[in-house]
């Protein structure tokens, strides 16, 4: 249920099934407490393909800045949309907190962490590719490099390809990165 919806958009395009738009501002709150202050975008959604372009949001604790692509074959693609639908994203200094990810994902994460990212990503949800990455979470853990993902919504069969990885961590933020992916844990002395 969203609550305080306050919209303005211009340049809204109607044609067919087709449309586009520019938001100039969106702010709402939804029953899950999450709270977007302020977002901008120009949208397009086409039979084919959906584009966010200039997508910047700010909510309560998090900020986003970056452009989407959502490539697919129709719309019934979408029920499927970790393997049907082909993402290309470019993504800049964004700084969001897991616990209005969790909102999203349905998932309950270890703990509270910040995400701090920037790069670019290609490709499904289970066969993704990040190039030019840079993701701080938690305390200290930095990392910098190409990843490539399979199988990324299987836990037990995830399979991570990287390439040119710079990584610092610490002991408490490894315990939280795993346990993002597996419900056992770590021993201690990890």
């Amino acid at each position: 249920l969203l609550q305080n919806i306050q919209i303005d958009v211009s340049d809204f395009d109607l044609e067919g099934a087709n449309f586009s738009l520019e938001a100039n501002n969106i702010s709402l709150k939804d029953k899950y407490s999450l709270d977007v202050k302020s977002m901008s975008t120009y949208y397009e959604m086409y039979d084919d393909h959906m584009t966010i372009d200039k997508l910047k949001f700010e909510t309560a604790e998090s900020t986003f800045d970056g452009d989407v692509l959502f490539e697919y074959n129709s719309m019934e693609d979408f029920q499927d949309f970790v393997n049907q639908v082909h993402i290309t994203a470019e993504i800049r200094e964004s700084d969001l907190q897991s616990k209005e990810i969790q909102i999203f994902s349905g998932e309950q994460f270890p703990d509270f962490k910040r995400f701090s990212l920037t790069g670019n990503a290609e490709g499904t949800v289970n066969q993704l590719q990040a190039e030019d990455l840079d993701l701080n979470v938690g305390a200290s853990t930095h990392l910098t490099g190409n990843l490539a993902l399979r199988n990324t919504t299987n836990p037990d069969s995830i399979f991570i390809n990287a390439q040119n990885i710079k990584l610092n961590t610490q002991p408490e933020d490894v315990q939280f990165l795993y346990g993002l992916f597996s419900d056992s844990a770590l021993p201690l002395d990890v």
